[in-house]
């Protein structure tokens, strides 16, 4: 394959309602959620992919190859199930993520172009209604 032909993925990934999480459930469970959400996330993707959290609740994740939407649509919603089984002892509530994506080089080849791309993309998975993801679309 040549260089030209690659794809990567910027995920942009929100814990839902996480200060609706550390109110009912205090900070220290609160940070208990972002560990162990950072190591699903760590878990979730390639060796070589880029995991890494932006600030608060939100997490990022660059894929630097993948196929097509679709495979970057399956993973998405692999995360979006995986993080409803977190198990955390004393935890009240339940979490969920939402999630948005833009491709490289197909929305931009500069991390802030995908960057602000796939924080548009979250924002449309928050305005649906939250707990799923949002590829961006161009308009």
């Amino acid at each position: 394959k040549d260089k030209s032909q690659h794809t990567g993925a910027l995920f942009m990934i929100d814990v839902d309602n996480f200060k609706m999480v550390n109110d009912l459930n205090g900070h220290v469970i609160g940070d208990e959620v972002l560990k162990a959400f950072g190591t699903l996330l760590k878990e979730s993707f390639a060796i070589d992919d880029i995991v890494g959290r932006a600030g608060g609740d939100e997490f990022i994740v660059f894929v630097k190859e993948i196929e097509d939407e679709i495979q970057a649509q399956k993973k998405a919603n692999e995360v979006c199930q995986k993080i409803r089984e977190i198990y955390i002892e004393d935890f009240k509530g339940s979490i969920s993520c939402s999630i948005g994506i833009a491709f490289y080089p197909k929305h931009g080849i500069t991390f802030k172009t995908l960057y602000n791309l796939a924080d548009q993309a979250l924002y449309q998975t928050k305005n649906q209604g939250r707990n799923g993801y949002t590829c961006y679309i161009e308009k």
